[in-house]
């Protein structure tokens, strides 16, 4: 089933959830869904989570359901195109009733939804079944990986009183028997335990798990093998299940892990919690096969970053508190500016401050009633906290700065030496006076204000432009583009983003003992975008996808030369964890992957194989990258297949690309 890029309406059951709630965020942000979610009680507040999502005034609507009241069911998936089944319960304890307290509402329920959804001509049903209807399988052989075509035994769950199992199980397999019944369209999910970001206020089961490694409750854990999986890549995973040719079931569950190796890494980022220090080693290693998942164009991120953000959740809501064991006590907010804030890296930096709900953010640009920035306006969570605040220009009063804006020549200047005391002609680029000017101008004003912390957005064209550099040679921080050969060879670009570095670190030289300065410099910078403008970098990508473009466009889309590229949401993260972080100091590379054009439109291609796509002659690489340095600071980055696959999606979305 392709997307369309005409608005569609879905419906999301149990969307205050725990992973509902991370796939109503994803397909508001895609921009063509309209999604109705189904809750208990639309007034209640532990659902202001979903209120307060970008898009989600507009395009979200709360409707009351009980799964178990056939009528109020029909009326929430009405109209739809679509609709995600997401509502199960799951059991806190051994349930006294398990037939009223987990079958019926499970089965009983997946049947309500989708006599609903075939009574209104829904033309697919994603369900969210669970590998507990895979696993529990005794005549499975035991050194083979699980598959789709493996069902948990239902007389063996009875036996073993595993309910949350047979449930789950009879509700997937009445699921398939209604679908073969009807001719309903409808795909499931097996995902494994889902951990991950929290959005809700509530902390479910799964997240549990995490968190009493945190408490430090018991000396001894056993050393299974956990087979887990991120939120985030179970709503991706539940949308290229909707929007693509899919049947049957899919597992859904990254690499396996061991409970050891997994509180080693978080012993790593968080050192100064108490863990379980001894491991008994059991001989349970299950493990599954995702392969039929990836093939539809699923990947999954490292598990550092998934448990670095579950961490960062717990920390900002009331998983902290059930892992201290004490009631939540609401963080003082910061005051931070952010120059530039409609652009392309600024708007995510802007969406991830007000979505950590520790900042009130002064965004700076040119007209703040330009309907442009109505993205930012969309970001503000309006629940009677204005947190958000669209400026001419504004540091007074902040307790940090992130220096954005920058301009980015489309074409050759005609003046770039342009400089702070002339008038622009017409025609002139101003690239070197607004880069230098405007950086000197941001951190002397931070300077005036009081401003502790200045992070200043440079770029990798302030690295890597220098002829004196080896071919082979590995870039790291000390390197400096060569200012005379930037001007030779007239890359006003480069050149720009050179001066305007140094500029910051001789105001940072002059007021160290006033006010600290970082930089941050990203290479080729991709993602999904946020604003309603294409800007330069999204548009070589475009322009790969289309063919290229024309004149010197084109000549870079079929150029196969290696480019170092990063995903704008992790240029946010790196600019942030600067901030926060006191041990940050000096320049920080923050480049993800280096890669040949032709392997990211092989990528591209795996997802959306009906483009039709350049070809490619040779082309001189760029300079490898090393963020060692941020990365020792704790800078973790997706997979290239995420950053691409999602910023084609955020192009078909926005109508870019058909």
């Amino acid at each position: 089933m392709a997307a369309a890029a005409a608005r569609q309406t879905v419906c999301v059951t149990g969307a205050g959830g725990f992973m509902a709630s991370s796939h109503v965020e994803l397909l508001l942000s895609r921009g063509n869904y309209a999604v109705r979610g189904t809750v208990r009680d639309p007034g209640d507040a532990k659902n202001d989570h979903l209120r307060a999502l970008q898009g989600a005034e507009e395009r979200l609507q709360l409707l009351k359901a009980d799964l178990l009241d056939y009528d109020s069911v029909a009326s929430a998936v009405a109209g739809c195109e679509g609709v995600f089944h997401v509502a199960s319960p799951v059991p806190s304890g051994r349930s006294t009733n398990p037939e009223v307290e987990v079958i019926a509402p499970a089965v009983t329920g997946t049947l309500n939804v989708l006599k609903a959804c075939h009574e209104a001509k829904v033309k697919r049903v994603v369900m969210v079944s669970s590998i507990a209807a895979v696993f529990s399988n005794p005549n499975w052989p035991k050194d083979k990986a699980f598959t789709e075509d493996s069902w948990s035994d239902e007389e063996l769950c009875r036996k073993n009183q595993d309910w949350y199992y047979l449930s789950k199980t009879v509700a997937e397999r009445e699921a398939f028997a209604y679908a073969a019944k009807t001719g309903l369209d409808i795909v499931t999910i097996c995902p494994s335990l889902v951990i991950g970001p929290l959005m809700q206020s509530t902390v479910n089961a799964s997240s549990k798990v995490l968190i009493n490694y945190f408490k430090g409750d018991r000396d001894t854990v056993e050393n299974r093998l956990r087979n887990v999986v991120d939120v985030r890549d179970v709503a991706n995973a539940l949308l290229l299940a909707y929007e693509n040719p899919a049947s049957g079931r899919y597992i859904c569950s990254s690499a396996p892990i061991r409970v050891s190796d997994m509180i080693n890494i978080l012993k790593t980022l968080y050192p100064t919690y108490t863990y379980p220090k001894n491991f008994v080693d059991v001989e349970e290693n299950t493990i599954y096969s995702f392969e039929k998942l990836q093939k539809l164009g699923w990947s999954f991120r490292p598990i550092e970053e998934t448990l670095r953000d579950s961490k960062t959740t717990m920390d900002d809501g009331a998983a902290a508190a059930a892992a201290a064991g004490r009631e939540t006590t609401k963080n003082k907010k910061k005051t931070v500016c952010v120059t530039g804030a409609g652009g392309f890296v600024a708007s995510w930096l802007v969406h991830r401050l007000l979505s950590s709900g520790d900042y009130v953010v002064h965004g700076t640009v040119r007209d703040p009633s330009d309907a442009k920035n109505g993205h930012l306006r969309e970001m503000d969570d309006g629940a009677g906290e204005r947190r958000l605040r669209l400026v001419a220009a504004a540091v007074a009063g902040c307790a940090g700065v992130f220096h954005v804006a920058s301009p980015v020549p489309a074409s050759k200047p005609h003046n770039p030496e342009i400089t702070s005391e002339t008038k622009p002609g017409r025609n002139v680029a101003e690239v070197l006076a607004p880069a230098v000017a405007g950086t000197r101008n941001v951190v002397e004003a931070s300077h005036e204000a009081g401003v502790r912390r200045v992070v200043v957005v440079s770029s990798a064209a302030a690295v890597i432009l220098n002829p004196a550099f080896p071919r082979d040679a590995v870039l790291d921080e000390d390197a400096w583009s060569d200012e005379h050969y930037c001007r030779s060879i007239e890359n006003w670009y480069c050149l720009s983003k050179t001066l305007a570095e140094r500029e910051a670190w001789r105001f940072a030289a002059d007021n160290a003992a006033a006010m600290d300065v970082v930089t941050v410099c990203p290479p080729l910078i991709l993602g999904p975008l946020l604003q309603s403008t294409v800007n330069t970098s999204s548009s070589i990508l475009i322009n790969l996808i289309k063919g290229g473009g024309g004149d010197d466009e084109e000549k870079a889309a079929t150029t196969d030369k290696r480019r170092n590229v990063v995903d704008v949401r992790d240029v946010a993260a790196a600019l942030i964890l600067t901030y926060e972080n006191p041990a940050a100091s000096g320049r920080y590379i923050c480049s993800a992957y280096d890669i040949k054009v032709s392997e990211m439109v092989d990528i591209v291609r795996r997802f959306f194989p009906d483009i039709n796509y350049p070809k490619f002659v040779g082309g001189e690489d760029e300079r490898i990258l090393s963020s060692k340095k941020l990365q020792k600071l704790g800078w973790k980055f997706r997979t290239v297949e995420e950053c691409l696959r999602d910023s084609v999606q955020s192009y078909k979305a926005a109508g870019i690309l058909k």
